[in-house]
């Protein structure tokens, strides 16, 4: 089983990954360095001496560096080109919004590795999410591989989001019409902290795991906007009827 290595994401040059380029790679101390830069500033982003948008900043232009593994392909012309791959019956699916991925794959992932044909798993440079590589089961179709894939990503969600789904599918009838983030932000002070959001959780019978996720859904959504770190502001579903996402 073989699969590609480049030097960075810009870098269109790629070359077959051998076991000592692997190794070479993940044990080089540029690599080190750089995973280090990104870790002090999640430290930082999490004491609060970073926002989190100045924490993506460093996250996403320190990631740019790292070398990537084409786990799914190998290029034979030495190129990264879609005409020129060769599928290595690889693929890889990311986890994100992990509080602790490494727990997260202990309690969730371990136990079905050689269930799930998973060869590779790793914590990713962001430090908030878990990277699993998988074979493709053999004899499959192009279209069946997919199906498959399609089948593994729901079996993650399922594992990762099933007990929120599994709640909101016990709610009565009256409240299952409602969005689901709704539900609990009606349960937040107009401003609120991440410490509200977690005990907004836990007291719905959820895990403060999956607060963060949550958090980046309703900022996403425009529900909420950050005040300064681990701080929020409802934009949505306010005490006083009020819509700040409504220009006046």
């Amino acid at each position: 089983m073989s699969f590609g290595i480049s030097n960075n994401v810009r870098s269109r040059e790629v070359r077959t990954c051998t076991r000592e380029l692997f190794l070479k790679a993940v044990r080089s101390d540029y690599v080190a360095r750089v995973c280090a830069g990104i870790a002090d500033a999640w430290e930082q982003w999490k004491r609060g001496e970073l926002a989190r948008e100045e924490y993506d900043t460093v996250k996403n232009r320190e990631k740019r560096r790292l070398p990537i593994f084409t786990f799914h392909a190998t290029f034979p012309g030495g190129r990264r080109l879609n005409a020129d791959a060769v599928p290595t019956g690889l693929s890889m699916y990311d986890i994100d919004h992990l509080d602790a991925p490494r727990e997260y794959f202990a309690h969730v992932v371990e136990e079905r590795t050689r269930e799930l044909g998973i060869v590779l798993a790793h914590v990713t440079p962001s430090m908030e999410g878990l990277r699993l590589v998988f074979r493709i089961p053999a004899g499959l179709s192009l279209e069946e591989a997919q199906r498959w894939s399609l089948e593994y990503d729901l079996w993650c969600k399922m594992e990762f989001f099933g007990e929120a789904i599994g709640q909101a599918m016990t709610l009565p009838p009256a409240q299952s019409n409602k969005p689901g983030p709704r539900n609990l932000l009606e349960l937040l002070p107009d401003e609120f902290t991440r410490t509200d959001a977690e005990r907004a959780r836990q007291s719905e019978g959820l895990d403060a795991k999956g607060t963060s996720h949550m958090l980046n859904q309703w900022k996403s959504r425009g529900y909420i906007s950050i005040v300064s770190n681990l701080n929020y502001r409802k934009l949505k579903y306010r005490s006083d009827g009020i819509d700040l996402t409504t220009p006046a």
